[in-house]
């Protein structure tokens, strides 16, 4: 994709950040032993994956210097990964138990890609706040997603 455009960019940062990026925390969730934990232990071990990864991000962000704007960056960057691998979660939890639901694993890419998309503008534009628009949408998602839960794991819904 060229990035010299925002269609090129939107696409840039839907399939290369969200989905190369939630497909690794994804991978690095099918490693727990699913089947030995509950659904909230497993959905909170996601969250705390995907906040240490947004902290890992974050700390790039710190030693490189490519972010003028540090600190929204700083909070909204762990949020947005947090909630993301939380709904990667509650797709491997169900494809543990043999029920392959995708939607919340298509939800954190295009919810992640989007972030990033609308995090990418300068602040002085509009366009720039649609990424606190995301975060919200991400933690009703996940929100949303977790409590369609079954008590055996498997969402109820989709």
């Amino acid at each position: 994709f060229s990035a010299d455009t925002l269609t090129g960019n939107f696409f840039e940062d839907l399939f290369i950040n969200g989905m190369i990026e939630e497909l690794f925390k994804m991978a690095l969730l099918f490693i727990l032993p699913v089947t030995k934990m509950s659904m909230a232990s497993f959905f909170a071990c996601s969250v705390l994956s995907g906040l240490t990864l947004g902290c890992f991000e974050t700390l790039v962000y710190l030693v490189s210097g490519g972010v003028s704007l540090l600190g929204p960056r700083l909070l909204t960057a762990v949020v947005i990964h947090s909630c993301c691998a939380g709904l990667s979660g509650l797709f491997v939890f169900n494809a543990k138990w043999r029920a392959f639901k995708i939607l919340p694993f298509i939800m954190a890419v295009a919810l992640h890609g989007l972030y990033d998309y609308f995090a990418g503008f300068k602040t002085d534009t509009p366009f720039y706040y649609f990424s606190f628009a995301v975060i919200l949408i991400a933690i009703v998602e996940c929100r949303i997603r977790y409590r369609a839960m079954t008590p055996d794991g498997c969402l109820k819904f989709e």
